[in-house]
């Protein structure tokens, strides 16, 4: 038996607590008020969750659409309430704001030094980094965003978010485009684009908390929906660029040489690696390579948060040898990952470009189940992938990762293994029953 069609007073019912919701999260909620965030949090997944299994019209439909750039624009002029990355966004667009290599210096080393005070680097803004001892890992896309955000606003960091908010708001509009682009060449429904555009962990960490995922989300789409278009050349641009926002997309590489043969295959990825070569050419020094692959080392290596199979194995290793593994379990179980991704691009069965974003969902999923570390805003990339597959686990798991802000409720910092069990135990029970139903599944 079909549901009945939401109503447009139902909608905006709930659209206008939803928005009130994120006006309370984003403007007068700290990270350490655990009960206030996550229970805003639930009635927000609520509305959410409401609306992307509710009978919606395809009027209501696109009244989601602008609703939800409107809870994005709603965001534009908050300080980061549940993040503190943008102060190193903001240190690293006032060093090159002065002409200075910001993949050459460590803060840590820096912060006393004249050019320091002369790019308006005071210990203010370093005392409230959480990357004082490493290089940063910030590609060239977001190095230039930076830039322009101290070049207009040297001395607002105010000024200079809403600048870095402004690029992901457009970012995110560009993506909400492509993917009702990709859906209707698919002829795939229209109302699957609400899994993203109106997910409430996209909308606060992206454009809320300023994390770049968005821009590596709309270059990986544009890139896929150029290849659709066989524009092979500005496709590998385009996932270039998407690269060179987030590191992550390189593991994604592999999944073409199937999909569009060797020989395209070979042209693809020499064209986007001589774009990202260039892109990078302006920072490359004698110290590029070291300090960078320093930077990623420490995330494979150091750092720990929702972890899932790391931390069985962090267990075992105290268990039997006393101590944390990390330094060689990060490497292993990060190897194994990429083996993981290799197989699937050499034996999984599809062989069009149709199939690339499961498959993509499949390769990230697994990487994550293998990683050390698993912030919230991470799983933004798998709701934007599982729009076009039947699978709705990131959906899931997009509302239960905020259970992790628990950790946040004091100082020192303190995750609670509990909740990340919980989170864990409901996120595999779910994939294994959609797994169940969708062994065959390409796409919708």
């Amino acid at each position: 038996m079909l549901k009945q069609p939401v109503s447009s007073i139902v909608f905006y019912t709930v659209a206008c607590i939803s928005l009130a919701g994120y006006m309370l999260l984003g403007y007068s909620t700290d990270r350490a008020n655990f009960p206030q965030l996550i229970t805003l949090f639930g009635i927000l997944f609520g509305g959410y969750f409401y609306l992307i299994t509710a009978n919606l019209n395809e009027s209501i439909i696109k009244q989601s659409i602008i609703v939800a750039i409107l809870f994005r624009l709603s965001l534009l002029f908050m300080l980061p309430n549940l993040s503190d990355d943008y102060f190193r966004f903001v240190w690293d667009g006032r060093l090159s704001a002065h002409g200075i290599n910001p993949f050459a210096v460590m803060p840590s080393a820096y912060i006393d030094s004249q050019q320091a005070m002369l790019a308006g680097l005071d210990h203010k803004l370093f005392s409230s980094m959480n990357s004082q001892g490493y290089y940063t890992i910030y590609p060239p896309v977001l190095q230039f965003v930076f830039f322009l955000s101290a070049k207009l606003f040297s001395s607002n960091i105010l000024g200079s978010v809403i600048v870095m908010r402004m690029f992901i708001i457009a970012a995110e509009i560009g993506s909400v485009f492509l993917l009702s682009s990709i859906l209707k060449k698919w002829n795939l429904p229209s109302k699957n684009i609400l899994f993203y555009a109106l997910n409430p962990l996209v909308i606060i960490e992206l454009s809320g908390n300023l994390h770049f995922e968005a821009l590596m989300i709309f270059f990986l789409l544009l890139a896929v929906f150029l290849l659709m278009k066989e524009q092979l050349t500005l496709s590998a641009i385009a996932f270039s660029l998407a690269i060179c926002s987030k590191l992550l997309p390189l593991m994604l590489l592999p999944l073409l040489l199937k999909r569009i043969g060797f020989r395209k295959s070979m042209r693809f990825y020499f064209i986007c690696g001589i774009t990202t070569v260039l892109l990078f050419a302006a920072f490359i020094d004698k110290q590029f390579i070291g300090n960078i692959l320093s930077s990623v080392g420490l995330y494979f290596q150091s750092f720990e948060f929702n972890a899932s199979i790391f931390y069985i194995v962090r267990w075992a290793g105290f268990e039997t040898l006393g101590y944390d593994v990390i330094l060689k379990a990060g490497i292993i179980l990060s190897l194994i990952a990429m083996l993981g991704i290799f197989s699937i691009a050499i034996f999984q069965k599809g062989k069009d470009v149709g199939s690339i974003f499961p498959a993509m969902l499949l390769c990230l999923t697994i990487y994550f189940a293998f990683a050390t570390t698993v912030h919230p805003w991470y799983i933004s990339t798998l709701v934007a992938l599982s729009v076009f597959t039947t699978f709705r686990f990131p959906l899931l798991w997009s509302g239960l990762i905020t259970l992790t802000y628990f950790t946040y409720r004091s100082v020192p910092y303190s995750e609670s293994l509990v909740l990340v069990t919980i989170e864990y135990i409901f996120l595999c029970g779910f994939i294994v029953y959609e797994g169940n139903g969708n062994r065959e599944q390409t796409l919708l």
